[in-house]
């Protein structure tokens, strides 16, 4: 696909059945709608349908669809929201994002090292070596269905194995004092651990790096260094974790995922990587980079 990498995050371009071109932030952690910017919306001509009520109404209109003959295949969202024009440029989803149900069912191939991205037709010529593959866990209904397209996944951090949300979107937008402390650009993919565990860490381990006020969420959250992280029968690192209160790490996923998680790893740990998750089988194979 035509994907850019940016700071470990990926964008696709993609062209609607009315030419309109959409530069958009891909996200397996996003939800379950589409997002559009609002200067998209206007750009396109999309009509508003219908607004969600509640603390925060949010306009939807129709769901953007993408040429057939074209790289970018069509997600299976039913809506689009429209982001209020802060929030998309802070977090910088320049024309919008694509979640959970754009990966949905499909075969993936994320190359941090090459920067590509990949879709594959099957997995039948691809391989899974066993010592580098962990199994993915999806939300499913009393029958066995699917019901949430989130991939759960298993990583070891400072010896204890706990549960993740597979984020390709995780993204710390930082404040001026951070950026000029990490010596980065204001918006860096990285991961969301939950409060208590933050805490653990930074009482049993006060030589792991911590930056205080490193983003503007939620009054100021601080991120922590992590020196290493075991998956799939790697160790890699270090990886940055935003801390996250632990209801809202609950409360957000609570309804797409299949148990509790202790955050989400993102492209701050994902960039040492070429994976691919290989929706339909539940498998996720990580091939270590350096």
């Amino acid at each position: 696909l035509p994907a850019d990498f940016v700071q470990h995050r990926i964008y696709v371009t993609a062209v609607t059945t009315e030419g309109d071109s959409l530069r958009m932030l891909t996200d397996t952690g996003g939800g379950t709608a589409v997002v559009l910017s609002s200067p998209a919306v206007r750009r396109t001509g999309r009509p508003v349908i219908d607004t969600l009520q509640g603390r925060r109404p949010m306009q939807v209109v129709p769901v953007p669809v993408f040429r057939t003959e074209g790289p970018v295949p069509q997600t299976r969202a039913e809506r689009a929201i429209i982001a209020p024009s802060r929030r998309a440029q802070l977090v910088g989803y320049d024309d919008g994002r694509l979640g959970m149900h754009w990966f949905a069912g499909r075969i993936w191939t994320f190359d941090y090292g090459d920067e590509t991205l990949r879709l594959h037709d099957t997995a039948d010529e691809l391989s899974f070596a066993p010592d580098h593959t962990v199994d993915l866990a999806f939300r499913t209904d009393s029958t066995g269905t699917r019901v949430g397209h989130h991939p759960r996944v298993e990583a070891n951090i400072d010896g204890t194995t706990r549960s993740f949300l597979f984020d390709t979107g995780a993204t710390t937008v930082l404040t001026d004092s951070a950026q000029g402390r990490l010596d980065a650009p204001r918006r860096i993919a990285s991961g969301f651990i939950r409060a208590s565990l933050f805490e653990r860490w930074t009482n049993k381990h006060p030589d792991w790096t911590v930056v205080e006020g490193a983003s503007p969420a939620l009054g100021g959250s601080p991120l922590i260094r992590v020196p290493e992280v075991e998956i799939a029968g790697h160790t890699a690192g270090p990886v940055w974790f935003e801390r996250r209160p632990d209801r809202t790490i609950q409360k957000t996923l609570a309804g797409s995922m299949d148990r509790r998680v202790a955050g989400a790893l993102g492209g701050s740990l994902f960039r040492h990587f070429r994976i691919t998750v290989d929706y339909p089988n539940a498998r996720a194979y990580f091939q270590r980079l350096d």
